[in-house]
């Protein structure tokens, strides 16, 4: 193995050709690691200006998972969104989903069972279709962007 470039001391990395992005919003200079990611930030803005939300912040959260298990041992929110009534929901952006994803949001749902998860999905794939099903049992809710932006074509300039 350690002939083919798997040597132990390795990462495995996967390339989702996602084109990162720098940009200040709403006063904000934020690294984003895909244009869902700027995207769903320059909605969000809307949405505080418009005063439906009261803040939101670009990962400011991350959980730690103390446990001894396999697999994720942290989650780094996209987003933290101050709602108007001063509750925070954490908002999750994905072009796809993997199995890791799965397992942070049921972890989140184990060890922080008051924290609001909201899951945002680039669009709607076949091939996420257990998966999604999956997380939607630990997700407040499941939001499409293509369905979220559409009727914002005329009034945002970012799509």
């Amino acid at each position: 193995m350690e002939r083919m470039g798997f040597e132990k001391s390795k990462s495995f990395t996967v390339n989702y050709n996602n084109t990162r992005v720098t940009a200040t919003i709403g006063g904000k200079l934020c690294r984003f690691r895909s244009k869902l990611e700027h995207n769903y930030a320059v909605y969000l803005q809307f949405l505080k200006e418009q005063k439906q939300i009261k803040d939101w912040n670009f990962e400011q959260t991350n959980f730690i998972f103390e446990t001894k298990a396999r697999g994720a041992k942290s989650f780094l929110v996209d987003f933290d969104v101050l709602n108007l009534d001063g509750t925070f929901e954490y908002h999750e952006t994905k072009g796809w989903l993997q199995g890791t994803d799965v397992t942070k949001f049921r972890r989140v749902a184990k060890h922080w069972p008051k924290a609001k998860m909201t899951l945002i999905m680039s669009d709607k794939s076949k091939k996420d279709a257990d998966r999604l099903r999956q997380i939607a049992k630990y997700s407040e809710r499941i939001i499409y962007a293509r369905e979220l932006f559409d009727p914002l074509k005329g009034m945002l300039n970012f799509i």
